[in-house]
């Protein structure tokens, strides 16, 4: 997979940098209250460390998009939300559906 662009999503924020979960949703909810907004997550040394999605419009539930190799933020934002439905990206959610129905069915 060497040279693949790709990024991260979460549903989970990662403490680093200064940043909290607290932190997060207090600048969504002052920000990008509503469904499909998002904010600029930076850290307390100044950097840009991703995006905090508001998909459902429920600051709680925010995702947290990140760079990560050959592509910009801009661009895996834009990448996230041509392939991001409900909360969780597509493909990932379809996959989680199909794997849960297979068990169902084996067991």
């Amino acid at each position: 997979m060497v040279g693949i662009p790709c990024f991260g999503v979460s549903k989970n924020v990662l403490y680093a940098d200064g940043i909290t979960r607290e932190k997060i949703e207090e600048l969504l909810t002052e920000k990008a209250p509503g469904e499909n907004q998002y904010v600029e997550v930076i850290g307390d040394s100044g950097n840009v460390l991703g995006l905090a999605y508001n998909v459902t419009g429920f600051v709680k539930n925010a995702v947290y998009i990140s760079v990560g190799h050959k592509i910009t933020l801009t661009t895996a934002c834009n990448i996230f939300k041509s392939v991001t439905k409900y909360r969780i990206c597509e493909p990932i959610r379809q996959a989680d559906l199909l794997s849960r129905e297979m068990v169902t069915k084996i067991s």
